[in-house]
């Protein structure tokens, strides 16, 4: 048991001793599309994963997915990581084009913790939604599975109207809540769109994952307060998402 494994040993206990993913290939090639990732983190250099593509962080969250994708990873797999993060905002165009790379470059499994709101009736909104099309139908003919977080918005994703939250509504996707189906947390989007739920953590029980320490900002006292410089308490969907893209490479192996 690794050390993000034990922090976050009581939370994820039951949810991973009942996980079943369908058969599938196995996967050796995961692309993380966030803000980078601080491949220096001690944390990273003990699991031996293999990187590719962006070397540091821009801001911090892709650092914190990456940890809850490397719980599952050992020194077998490669995970490339793309930065979405632009001038300090996230690009829908953007996030839709780097996934498109990251399918063309051989990665089977790709993991998007972003999303946008569109108004479909909108030319651009319209526009953005066909990208996405595409981006689905390239992804289904060459084999690759996508999991997206479902947001962190508290919302019921059926009761939007003509509003649709991208990618994570996309019929071909993995769409990640936080908590269970019976009981979301507060925070996790729900509805139709949301194809499985996992821990993502609270505010009272937050889960444990990696830090960028070169992170410019200031965390709060509550993510790293009496925690060893290479981690941060979090909760959020992207967390969810990140466990369940690192358990679905994980067995797709076993």
């Amino acid at each position: 048991m690794d050390a993000l494994d034990k922090y976050n040993h009581t939370l994820l206990e039951e949810f991973c001793r009942t996980f079943e993913v369908s058969t599938i290939n196995p996967i050796k090639r995961i692309a993380v599309i966030d803000t980078g990732v601080d491949r220096m983190n001690p944390y990273f250099i003990s699991k031996k994963i293999c990187f590719a593509g962006a070397s540091s962080d821009s801001a911090w969250h892709g650092t914190s997915i990456v940890g809850m994708v490397g719980m599952s990873l050992d020194e077998n797999f490669s995970v490339e990581v793309f930065d979405a993060f632009d001038d300090y905002r996230v690009d829908a165009c953007k996030v839709i084009e780097l996934a498109r790379t990251a399918i063309l470059s051989g990665n089977q499994l790709i993991l998007i913790a972003m999303n946008g709101l569109i108004d479909t009736r909108t030319l651009q909104g319209r526009d953005i939604h066909r990208r996405w099309e595409s981006v689905e139908r390239l992804a289904e003919q060459r084999g690759v599975k996508i999991v997206v977080s479902a947001g962190n918005n508290g919302i019921n994703l059926n009761k939007i109207g003509q509003f649709e939250l991208l990618p994570a509504m996309l019929d071909s996707v993995l769409t990640v809540g936080a908590g269970t189906a019976k009981s979301p947390e507060r925070y996790s989007n729900r509805g139709g769109s949301i194809n499985l739920y996992a821990p993502g953590g609270s505010q009272k029980a937050p889960l444990v994952t990696t830090r960028n320490r070169l992170f410019a900002g200031q965390y709060s006292d509550e993510m790293v307060l009496r925690m060893p410089n290479q981690y941060i308490r979090m909760f959020g969907t992207s967390l969810s998402a990140g466990i369940v893209a690192g358990l679905i490479a994980k067995y797709s192996n076993l």
